[in-house]
């Protein structure tokens, strides 16, 4: 997987924007393949709630869980994305193209129905070649 151009990281900002239009949604992130933040938007006023030591430790966990996971793509079929329910929150991890969406939002939010804009907003706008 290669690095993000400065013009691959402007098309996920935009795309982190229109999500965001969604009052459910929090905080999106995209992770690399090591887990490494390599964008992040949230609302405004809004806080990610877990503290930046805790949050990359978060960050990797995600990531190792995501390509964990793919080992049953053959049975199972390919992940489009896992859901985490909290008593506070839900968070989202959606693997696309290699990297990983993370997603917090409102614990009554419709995670589907923001999952699957996400992956729409990516398909559409193939934004990692």
């Amino acid at each position: 997987m290669k690095s993000l151009s400065s013009k691959e990281i402007q098309k996920f900002e935009g795309i982190c924007e229109k999500i965001l239009k969604n009052k459910d949604v929090r905080y999106i992130c995209l992770l690399n393949k090591m887990g490494k933040l390599v964008v992040e938007k949230k609302q405004k006023k809004v806080n990610f709630l877990i503290p930046d030591k805790k949050a990359r430790d978060l960050y990797i966990k995600l990531k190792l869980e995501s390509s964990l996971i793919k080992d049953f793509d053959d049975e199972l079929g390919k992940l489009e994305f896992v859901v985490t329910y909290r008593k506070k929150m839900q968070m989202m991890s959606i693997p696309i193209y290699g990297y990983l969406v993370m997603v917090s939002a409102k614990k009554s939010a419709n995670s589907h129905l923001i999952a699957n804009s996400i992956l729409n907003l990516f398909e559409k706008n193939i934004m990692i070649q």
